[in-house]
């Protein structure tokens, strides 16, 4: 009987030591298969970003910037911050980066107009109205998100204020649910809210956020909060209007984008027509003919 059961053991013991080496040997294989496959990342990263584009500009900021004046240099520097492109560009940079692709979509224009006039206005344009339409384009998206995901924090915000929590602590509470474009700015706001008071810090999304309706809301919820109301009853009372304002901004979207379509259809209408009404025209021809 002890010796069965020492087989057995024995036995037991050994299987699972075999087990743990094959185990161990087949992770070690899958370990390197892994590291095999992993390429180098041979993207830019920030700073060499701020590296090219300071070369780049450089040599326009030094002689060509000093002659010009710089009018919306406000629109500029609420631009560059909503899209996030503030920490790579400076005004004075974005300016300069400016003017070069523009002298190149003139250059681009000239040399190559011989060649096709289609072509060169066309790349041309392209290379002149490059940085604006890039710089207005990623705000105005992460303007679209900020709004969509606006409602979102104030559901969640007014949920834990209707659970007596203080507001603070309830917009702390509301980080991790809400969108990740709302979460650096709330993060703010919490530190600026425990460093100063609320309205500070309220002051400070509705400078980071340009966004009218957002701004409208904080504003409203600032006034209530200074007349000695209730944080909740700022969110409650504003929150089917921002839903309505929601609602509208959509609505708009939809209204443009019809409009977008029917300028797009309308030139193919135009040439189904054309091709329709040519047998026709062409047999009305042949009669006058006969």
């Amino acid at each position: 009987l002890y010796l069965f059961t020492f087989i057995i053991s024995f036995f037991l013991f050994t299987r699972n030591i075999f087990i743990m080496i094959f185990s161990l040997a087949n992770y070690r294989v899958h370990k390197k298969r892994l590291k095999q496959l992993k390429f180098k990342d041979k993207g830019l990263d920030e700073d060499e970003i701020k590296e090219l584009v300071d070369k780049l500009t450089k040599p326009v900021i030094k002689t060509v910037l000093p002659k010009i004046k710089i009018k919306n240099k406000i629109e500029i520097e609420k631009d560059l911050k909503m899209a996030e492109w503030d920490e790579k560009i400076t005004v004075q940079q974005f300016i300069a980066l400016k003017i070069i692709t523009r002298v190149l979509g003139v250059i681009f224009l000239l040399l190559f107009c011989k060649a096709s006039k289609f072509l060169a206005f066309l790349w041309g344009g392209v290379l002149f109205l490059s940085v604006d339409f890039l710089l207005k384009n990623s705000a105005n998206n992460r303007r679209d998100r900020l709004m969509m995901q606006f409602p979102d924090f104030i559901r969640i915000t007014q949920g834990y204020l209707s659970a007596g929590m203080p507001f603070v602590k309830a917009v702390e509470e509301s980080i991790k649910f809400v969108g990740q474009d709302w979460q650096p700015i709330l993060q703010r706001f919490v530190v600026e809210a425990e460093l100063s008071d609320i309205n500070t810090a309220l002051n400070g999304i509705r400078e980071e956020v340009d966004v009218f309706e957002v701004k409208e809301f904080l504003s409203l919820v600032n006034l209530t909060l200074e007349q000695g109301g209730d944080a909740k009853e700022g969110f409650e009372a504003q929150a089917e209007k921002v839903q309505q304002m929601l609602y509208d901004v959509m609505l708009a979207k939809i209204q443009k984008r019809k409009i977008i379509g029917i300028f797009v259809q309308f030139p193919l209408l135009l040439c189904n027509l054309a091709v329709f009404g040519l047998p026709t025209l062409d047999a009305m021809l042949n009669l006058n003919a006969m």
